[in-house]
């Protein structure tokens, strides 16, 4: 049997396509047609899903499914946008079905980040910021502030998508 996650670049690429795939299909499910997109899209897996809010001090997020309910755990200690893009992350484990989550607070200390780590903050990229409704934002607003507000990212997803598709990012007054 092929591992799901077979790390050549091949295999990788292929599974990056799907990644884009599936939040684009979650959009259109959605019937979302602009920004930002709401929380509430995880109930895609189902009415019972619920999103909890911990006080925790080294975890982000996790995603688990009990007796057919889907249980999302946030940290209420990050910046909202960090939440937003947490909780998409994970929702790409929850699509996986779980396969691949495993507790993955070790590679931001100097481990790389594996793949499903990967795929998951991509998937939550391509969810919260579509890049044609990035194309036509940037048309109106230019500041990185003001668009990370619009789309309810983070600065810094903001802007990492913004130079992914060789946009101008021009910060905001104060940075």
């Amino acid at each position: 049997m092929a591992n799901v996650l077979d790390p050549s670049p091949l295999a990788s690429s292929e599974l990056l396509a799907q990644t884009e795939t599936l939040a684009n299909q979650v959009l259109r499910a959605a019937a979302l047609n602009r920004p930002p997109i709401p929380e509430n899209i995880v109930l895609y897996l189902g009415p019972e899903t619920v999103i909890e809010y911990f006080d925790w001090k080294a975890l982000v997020g996790a995603v688990t499914c009990v007796n057919g309910r889907w249980v999302f755990g946030i940290n209420r200690n990050d910046p909202p946008g960090r939440r937003r893009f947490t909780l998409m992350h994970e929702l790409k484990h929850a699509l996986d079905g779980l396969r691949t989550v495993r507790d993955y607070r070790n590679y931001r200390k100097g481990m790389p980040k594996p793949l499903e780590e990967y795929l998951a903050d991509r998937f939550a990229a391509v969810l919260l910021m579509p890049e044609d409704w990035v194309r036509w934002a940037v048309r109106w607003e230019s500041r990185l502030d003001r668009l990370a507000w619009r789309f309810g990212v983070s600065q810094e997803a903001m802007a990492n998508r913004l130079q992914e598709f060789g946009l101008p990012v021009a910060r905001g007054r104060g940075e």
